[in-house]
């Protein structure tokens, strides 16, 4: 069932944020890196939508300060990293030990 508590999101205005958010990178110039901070729901709904499907947030675990990388290349998307707790470094990016 799904519903909003005390005036937040329900999981499915969730989705729909996070697929329009998505929706916006898509347009970034190719090359360009951007790093995005959030909680584990979004995250997982940002893959959702990188597969093309819904995923109950239940069955999903990420770590805490955990680093999740996808990549939008020609029209479509990848997922590069989950759940990471090493470095902080998405391919050929930089790490967060040199920033």
């Amino acid at each position: 069932r799904d519903f909003a508590c005390f005036g937040g999101e329900s999981y499915a205005q969730q989705i729909e944020r996070v697929a329009s958010f998505m929706e916006e990178l898509e347009h970034i110039p190719e090359g360009e890196q951007i790093a995005v901070v959030s909680h584990g729901g979004s995250i997982v709904s940002m893959l959702g939508y990188v597969l093309g499907m819904q995923i109950p947030q239940m069955l999903m675990h990420l770590e805490n300060a955990s680093v999740t990388c996808f990549r939008h290349l020609n029209g479509n998307w990848k997922l590069l990293k989950w759940s990471d707790t090493g470095d902080v470094v998405c391919e050929n990016g930089p790490s967060a030990k040199n920033l």
